[in-house]
């Protein structure tokens, strides 16, 4: 979230893709996912933009567990993530980007959802984007 009610705190582990993305009005920190320098219940959500699919599945699931632990009550975890197409035999283009993507552990959308479900209840949403029909997956959790 940004505005005048809401600051956006920017994490990743490279500093000069903190510097690239973030303004001098906006904050960026060095950090890893499975460890979070944050107390808990810091903020009122937590969004993740493509990262899981870099990550082995338990540090997804650490990584998960710190979202979840810096996120108020009644606050909410989002995680936008690649996931393969349903049908790669139809879509051989989109397949094959994901299946050479650098993040080297694309999942399938059945194999997110298991992933995650430990960590929810979530609401799931696949949506394809781009000319070149790739697709991700939103999960949403609601933070007790």
């Amino acid at each position: 979230l940004s505005g005048p009610r809401h600051k956006v705190i920017g994490a990743d582990l490279s500093l000069p893709y903190l510097r690239e993305r973030f303004t001098k009005r906006e904050v960026g920190v060095v950090s890893d996912a499975v460890q979070l320098p944050f107390t808990q219940a810091s903020f009122d959500s937590v969004w993740n933009f493509g990262l899981l699919h870099h990550l082995s599945d338990d540090a997804v699931r650490r990584a998960i567990l710190e979202f979840r632990r810096v996120c108020k009550p009644g606050g909410r975890v989002v995680i936008i993530d690649a996931v393969y197409p349903r049908r790669p035999f139809l879509r051989p283009i989109p397949y094959m980007i994901r299946y050479l993507d650098r993040g080297g552990s694309v999942r399938t959308e059945a194999q997110m959802r298991e992933l995650i479900a430990p960590f929810g209840p979530w609401r799931h949403t696949r949506r394809t984007y781009t000319l070149s029909a790739l697709e991700l997956l939103l999960c949403v959790s609601d933070v007790a």
